[in-house]
């Protein structure tokens, strides 16, 4: 049975914003992926170890199967700032991973109605 620990109101507060931060860091994170991958296919640069592809770099280096090696590259060419880039564009913020991914099968006219608090079954119907 886990202990009751009184915190005061500014550490809750502390640790709400840092929950956020967190979430919002791991969201950009899978856009910082998804450009450093885009960038090794663009440049190849697998070839140099003798793989074929980025998708069979990342699954034999990182164990990412090919599908979440593409996931990755798709929500970086649609949801990063300029299209290309590590950041993820101010627009999607508060987004997770789920939300982006459903919504790539989506027309950009649709993505303009997903709010953060939109479930993914939602965007699926969509």
């Amino acid at each position: 049975m886990s202990e009751y620990h009184q915190i005061t109101i500014s550490e809750w507060l502390d640790m709400k914003e840092r929950l956020r931060r967190e979430l919002n860091d791991l969201r950009n994170s899978f856009v910082r992926v998804g450009y450093v991958l885009r960038r090794m296919e663009d440049t190849k640069a697998y070839e140099a170890e003798g793989y074929k592809s980025v998708a069979e770099f990342a699954e034999k280096e990182h164990g990412l199967n090919p599908s979440t090696t593409s996931r990755w590259m798709s929500i970086n060419r649609e949801y990063s700032l300029d299209g290309y880039g590590e950041t993820l564009d101010p627009r999607y913020i508060g987004m997770n991973a789920s939300q982006l991914t459903e919504m790539l099968a989506l027309p950009e006219k649709d993505r303009e109605l997903i709010t953060p608090e939109t479930p993914r079954a939602d965007i699926r119907e969509l």
